[in-house]
């Protein structure tokens, strides 16, 4: 793998991510590069939270959403995702 290569480091990504957490993540392509999603499911078990903040960080830029229970009949939904860029951020960002 390249390191430089952004499709390649996608695909290690996503395959670090469904490692990590336990399901598989999805990878999806963006005007930007590229977006790797895993959903989090409760009760916890079956993800490593450090070997999945570890995936994330192979990304350019990464985040998390959650959605409380009250607003899916009961089930908290949670996500977390990160991206790879097919061109490096401007200087100073």
């Amino acid at each position: 793998m390249t390191d430089h290569d952004p499709q390649q480091r996608a695909w290690h990504l996503a395959e670090q991510l469904s490692r990590a957490g336990g399901t598989d993540a999805t990878l999806t392509t963006t005007p930007t590069g590229y977006r790797v999603e895993l959903a989090i499911t409760r009760p916890h078990g079956t993800d490593d939270h450090l070997a999945v903040l570890k995936a994330l960080a192979l990304g350019d830029r990464w985040g998390h959403t959650y959605s409380p229970p009250s607003r899916n009949n009961g089930t908290a939904r949670e996500t977390v995702w990160s991206e790879i860029h097919t061109d490096p951020p401007p200087e100073g960002r």
